[in-house]
């Protein structure tokens, strides 16, 4: 909605359903911000914003005299969970269950011509995302860019099968990855905090900021522009009162067996039209990029902000993949917990593997199995915290 507060109230559980074979059955949406949050930004070599000028064909031209930073809503390409795309909160309760439902506060800014600075820059918009469960959160993309983010699950914090690195259901062999690749409760943030917190085990995805990632395919090639809006105060604080705390940046599918951030993977073989109909964005044309190619985003996907809290008061972090930590003068990294830290977890793909089945969504994965030797494909976590920008 364009303002105003977004309150979804459930005495039971708040699900993303879709019809197959006329039976409602689990499902959820595979985009992410960067599909309907348009940007665009140009700086000539003279510093100042510069004119974009494109000719296709010899023929066509598009002649825009002003292309300074802003950013905007697309609303017809919009298909992902709920919002308040201009101001105030946005609030899903439910007494059990949150399973595959987005929730974003977004905003919109536009700078004025000339030199870039902070100070000419007008951004409205902004507020809260709240979601509170008597069980758990299971799933879901969740972005606040100014304001905070909190995350309450009386249960755990976990993913389904629909959050498979496959077609799923829009592939008739309902394909899903092993279950360490699927991508986990991810947020996206710029400056705000998200605190999150569960009573057992969390399983956090990756962190990232929205204007770092590939554009949206509506979002036009000649506006091709990266930025951020971490703040030097941006964060995430997680706890588990109960259970574990695990992070989980990347992951080793079966169709490449290289380990590589997950929201890279999921640009990749979900969002990026490929040949044949490999991808999702083959049968939702919501989720094209304007892009042929997004190996370049390896690095930037797993740009958390500056700070990093992480305690788990019974039980261990798991760290999986690489995290960068993006420069902040007050930046904090924080792992507490009362077993261990670990840096080697399954990450995918293994030398055996069962066939099982995720009863909550009704989909089969490939379950990895332990060996005599241990556990096979382990990543080694690594946490870097890259230097302040003077």
């Amino acid at each position: 909605m364009a303002g105003g507060n977004v309150s979804v109230k459930a005495g039971a559980d708040i699900l993303h359903l879709t019809k197959d074979n006329g039976l409602l059955v689990a499902d959820s949406s595979r985009q992410l911000p960067n599909n309907w949050l348009m940007r665009r930004g140009y700086v000539n070599p003279a510093g100042e914003y510069g004119l974009i000028n494109v000719r296709q064909s010899g023929v066509q031209q598009i002649n825009d005299v002003a292309a300074s930073t802003a950013w905007w809503v697309n609303f017809t390409n919009f298909f992902d969970g709920v919002a308040a795309l201009r101001w105030w909160q946005c609030r899903p309760k439910a007494g059990r269950d949150v399973q595959n439902v987005s929730a974003h506060a977004a905003t919109n800014a536009r700078a004025a011509r000339g030199m870039p600075s902070a100070a000419g820059v007008l951004e409205l918009g902004g507020g809260d995302v709240s979601v509170t469960t008597g069980r758990n959160i299971d799933g879901g993309i969740y972005y606040v860019e100014r304001g905070s983010g909190t995350l309450t699950a009386g249960g755990e914090i976990t993913t389904n099968a629909t959050r498979s690195l496959s077609l799923g259901r829009l592939s008739s062999s309902l394909s899903v990855q092993s279950q360490d690749t699927w991508l986990p409760t991810t947020l996206f943030a710029g400056k705000s905090q998200f605190t999150v917190t569960a009573r057992e085990d969390v399983l956090l995805g990756p962190v990232a900021n929205t204007f770092l990632l590939p554009q949206g395919l509506t979002n036009r090639h000649w506006y091709k522009t990266y930025f951020s809006t971490y703040a030097e105060n941006s964060g995430v604080n997680v706890t588990s009162l109960g259970g574990d705390v695990s992070i989980r940046q990347a992951a080793t599918l079966s169709t490449n067996s290289v380990e590589s951030s997950l929201l890279a993977q999921w640009n990749s073989e979900m969002l990026l039209l490929g040949t044949g109909s490999s991808s999702a964005a083959a049968y939702q044309p919501w989720l094209r990029l304007a892009e042929t190619d997004v190996s370049a985003f390896q690095t930037v996907s797993t740009l958390m902000p500056g700070t990093l809290k992480a305690t788990a008061f019974s039980g261990d972090i798991q760290l999986t993949g690489r995290m960068n930590l993006s420069p902040s003068a007050t930046g904090t990294l924080e792992l507490l917990a009362a077993g261990g830290v670990h840096g080697l977890t399954p990450r995918g793909i293994q030398l055996h593997h069962q066939w099982k089945t995720d009863h909550r969504v009704g989909l089969s994965y490939r379950q990895s199995l332990r060996c005599k030797s241990g556990i096979h494909s382990r990543s080694s976590g690594t946490l870097r915290l890259l230097p302040d920008i003077l």
